[in-house]
């Protein structure tokens, strides 16, 4: 897509004039979903100022195993994002020594670019948990980092929905809005070479 068709689509999910064609755009880049493997070895969480992002991550880690790396620097509400995260994945059966945290990220480029750099440099699989709204700049900001590279398995997976349907999601106008910032997120992002 490009940044005009990008930028086209938020103006609608604002507006709410969607076409068929919008929504069926809106559910491919937003409501996709991927079966996790067996294991893995790393499960990503990025940071975020609500909590169900650790629970999702926390989630994965007891089912298909890996070491929880914990990314993001931003202090909220009186304390950093990953202590916050650390104090619940410990609260809730994750051993301390199996959590990784990366202090320093205060943007999604910057949490991607700098827990990559924390793991080792072989095959691994690895899960990036994230708000359903922001996987899509988390897939495409990965990608733009690997580039070639190919020693990462990838795995996306939404801490938001909870059994809620893409078309509950895109009836509600702060869902569509939420969406709409989002797509113009992207679209700086590429403006600024974070994306390719």
């Amino acid at each position: 897509m490009t940044k005009e068709q990008l930028l086209h689509l938020a103006d609608q999910l604002k507006k709410k004039q969607l076409s068929k064609e919008d929504i069926s755009l809106v559910e491919q880049l937003f409501f996709f979903e991927e079966s996790l493997p067996s294991t893995v070895d790393f499960v990503v969480v990025l940071a975020g100022k609500k909590l169900n992002r650790i629970e999702k991550g926390i989630e994965v880690v007891k089912e298909v195993g890996g070491i929880l790396l914990l990314s993001g620097g931003n202090f909220d509400e009186g304390e950093w994002e990953w202590e916050k995260y650390v104090s619940y994945a410990v609260s809730h059966g994750i051993e301390r020594e199996k959590i990784l945290v990366e202090k320093t990220s205060t943007n999604t480029y910057e949490n991607l670019k700098n827990s990559l750099a924390m793991l080792p440099k072989s095959p691994l699989s690895v899960v990036f948990v994230s708000s359903r709204f922001h996987l899509l700049r988390v897939r495409l900001t990965l990608k733009k980092i690997l580039q070639e590279e190919n020693w990462i398995h990838p795995f996306f997976v939404s801490s938001s929905s909870r059994g809620i349907s893409w078309e509950h999601w895109i009836l509600f106008s702060r869902a569509r809005l939420a969406f709409a910032k989002e797509l113009e997120k992207i679209v700086r992002y590429h403006l600024e070479s974070y994306l390719s």
